[in-house]
């Protein structure tokens, strides 16, 4: 099913948490002018009347429910003791225990009034309403975080779905009138159909927009979500049985009538907002003013002294500050020369296996290849570690929050690791969660995957669990193991670069021991608390904290998809790159995707080669080019060659130093790092023709 577009669905959105309410048609009518509109025979009424019974809804939260001491509570509440105040009517509440209850009541002429209540052609049978309404606002229906199917027509998007209506509610016989397919459960209040929806009883809940607003943000049910705005608008009216005399119903619908828009205002204010005054205290403000007064006199005095402290301290560590800077400077420059010069050659490598790959399926040197791509991953996953200290150096990496599912996240790592931990015998088990985040999930998932990583690495015998747990706007994931621990005064130091426990031989299949470093920064980077806990001999417990997305977070992500599809085939592909063997290597890779390929090996040579009349339609370009030239020299060369600065263009480079990374990932154009995989080109590819 295709997705509306945003606009379209940002106003459905506003729909469901925006009430419109429309209040009362004459309420500019006075309480005097409420005396004044009575006709001879409503006063008569008013003089000898009896007490009228008042039936209402015990569980209708925040507009009544039955309150302590079984008292009548909430919005309309509050309005009928205003009725009551201006009429003079004498109302005696009549408490009950659901709501099918109360209607019971009044059909057997037990009590005489609603205190609220919808009109439906079965209930126009024995009950008369008043013609103003109390207020008027949407309904919806609710589902769980966890339900992914999208609902955007009622007749046919419910088919199938279990649907919990509220018995004897004006709603729920509107949607049994109106939407006939689904299968519809009866439950006896509202808070018993939030629970059953939570449970999984049901499939969705009708509900008003009010109240599920309302029980979503102060009941405790935050894994629910709106899924559709009903074509249904509440109407609360009050009603009265048809046998009693008419002067009950006139008199109601004129004591209504006489209530102000402010007081309508102050109703609704006081609990669906809950605003809070308070009394100030004049006399502990400047008690309290005072006392931070020398508090702050005080501090200024000590931060005197302190600074001069300070003074002495700061010229001692300038001298080891700029030989500490230039240590940390010479080692990223030797990090970043060494990674490039390793990563041209694996680049290549990583192509002609690709394309040594795709061309013996089913052969029996299939097995041998896979193990030396398998190699080949390995080592580069160790460029992969250099690489990433070097942009967190350069400070290039780019936050992207947006929300997402971590169970989508779990999901993948568990298939990534499962059969790495199957090797060696070790459990690894992720924990299902329903929750969103609202994080970078590239930078989430690279923290997990070396905190996983590390874990299987460092784990002999037992299990290694993955868990998400809730807090009140944040949840916290944790990956713990029963491997070696740490020792105590060594928390601090297993975050240092190239630091490694239990690996005195240096074998580099347990990595560079920058894994940690790397953690650490990326969750400095997303702002999001990283904790261990750890008992050496018994295992770690490695967790960082991240924010829980909004339903608006949510909401908007979901229909932001976009199809795609292989733009490849048949598009003309300038290379330029000056290592024979990686350019030999993209030729037949892009070849065999069915692309037309020119190759250059330098900037200058672009005039002589190119003798095509038509741009190509892609540029795929090394970044470090001959004579101290760059991809971008090339991209312009090309571009002003055909007199076409639109034509797209993606720079490949291997190298790591922070400036040339910076360089490249200011020039506006698509960077992707030596060794690139060719299922990542392609993908890179495409993207980059379909938004032309």
């Amino acid at each position: 099913m295709m997705y509306p577009d945003m606009k379209k669905m940002a106003l459905l959105f506003a729909c469901y948490f925006i009430p419109t309410p429309l209040f009362l048609a004459s309420a500019d009518q006075t309480h005097s002018e409420f005396w004044a509109s009575l006709n001879s025979g409503e006063e008569a009424w008013l003089q000898t009347q009896q007490p009228l019974k008042m039936v209402y809804d015990p569980d209708w939260a925040p507009f009544e429910w039955k309150g302590p001491e079984g008292k009548h509570t909430g919005v309309i509440a509050d309005i009928i003791k205003i009725i009551e105040s201006n009429t003079g009517l004498n109302i005696k509440v009549v408490n009950t225990s659901t709501w099918a209850e109360s209607v019971d009541l009044v059909k057997n002429g037990e009590a005489d009034f609603f205190s609220a209540i919808t009109v439906t052609e079965e209930r126009k049978q024995y009950l008369d309403f008043t013609h103003n309404d109390i207020y008027s606002y949407p309904a919806v229906l609710l589902t769980r975080f966890s339900d992914t199917a999208v609902y955007l027509d009622a007749h046919h998007d419910l088919a199938g779905k279990k649907i919990g209506i509220v018995k004897s509610s004006g709603l729920g016989s509107y949607i049994q009138n109106s939407l006939p397919q689904p299968d519809y459960v009866e439950v006896v209040s509202t808070a018993s159909g939030f629970e059953q929806l939570r449970d999984g009883e049901i499939d969705l809940f009708a509900i008003n927009s009010i109240s599920g607003r309302y029980y979503i943000e102060n009941k405790g049910f935050d894994t629910v979500k709106v899924a559709l705005k009903l074509d249904y608008t509440y109407s609360l009216k009050i009603a009265a049985r048809k046998d009693l005399p008419q002067e009950v119903i006139s008199i109601l619908n004129k004591g209504l009538g006489s209530i102000t828009s402010h007081e309508i205002n102050n109703a609704v204010a006081g609990w669906i907002q809950a605003p809070v005054k308070e009394r100030i205290d004049w006399f502990l403000l400047a008690k309290i003013t005072l006392g931070f007064t020398l508090i702050i006199a005080f501090l200024m005095w000590n931060s005197y002294q302190l600074r001069k402290k300070v003074s002495r301290k700061t010229s001692e560590l300038q001298g080891k500050t700029v030989k500490l800077e230039e240590s940390v400077a010479a080692k990223t420059r030797f990090l970043a020369a060494a990674s490039h010069d390793l990563r041209q050659p694996l680049h290549a490598m990583g192509l002609f296996l690709d394309i040594l790959h795709d061309q013996s399926r089913g052969m029996p040197q299939m097995e041998i290849i896979e193990k030396i791509k398998k190699s080949g991953a390995a080592m580069e996953n160790l460029l992969i570690s250099l690489l990433d200290i070097s942009k967190l150096d350069a400070g290039i990496i780019n936050v992207d929050i947006k929300p997402f599912k971590v169970q989508q996240l779990f999901d993948l790592l568990a298939d990534e690791f499962e059969s790495i931990a199957r090797e060696k015998q070790l459990e690894l088990r992720f924990v299902p969660c329903s929750l969103h985040l609202n994080s970078d999930r590239q930078l989430v998932e690279r923290i997990l995957r070396n905190l996983i990583s590390n874990a299987i690495r460092y784990t002999e015998h037992g299990k290694i669990l993955v868990g998400c747990r809730r807090r009140t706007e944040s949840a916290v994931i944790s990956v713990c193991d029963t491997g070696i621990g740490i020792d105590p005064d060594k928390k601090e130091t297993v975050f240092e670069e190239f630091q490694q426990l239990n690996n005195d031989s240096r074998d580099r299949s347990k990595g560079l021991g920058l894994g940690l470093a790397i953690v650490q920064r990326l969750a400095a980077l997303l702002e999001s608390k990283l904790s261990l806990q750890t008992i050496r001999g018994k295992g770690s417990v490695f967790s960082i904290e991240l924010p829980r997305a909004t339903i608006e977070d949510i909401t908007q992500v979901y229909f932001s998809a976009q199809a795609s599809s292989d733009e490849i085939a048949g598009k003309y592909v300038v290379i330029v790159e000056d290592e024979v063997e990686i350019r030999e290597g993209l030729r037949q890779l892009l070849t065999q995707w069915g692309c037309e390929v020119e190759e250059l090996s330098e900037v200058n040579s672009v005039e002589r080669i190119l003798l095509k009349s038509i741009p190509p339609d892609l540029i795929l370009t090394d970044y470090r080019l001959p004579e101290h030239k760059t991809g971008v020299d090339a991209i312009n060369a090309i571009q002003d060659f055909y007199q076409d600065s639109t034509i797209p263009a993606i720079i490949v480079t291997g190298d790591t130093s922070p400036e040339r990374i910076k360089q490249a990932d200011e020039s506006g154009y698509v960077v992707l790092n030596k060794p690139v995989p060719g299922g990542k080109l392609r993908a890179a590819m495409n993207s980059l023709l379909l938004s032309v």
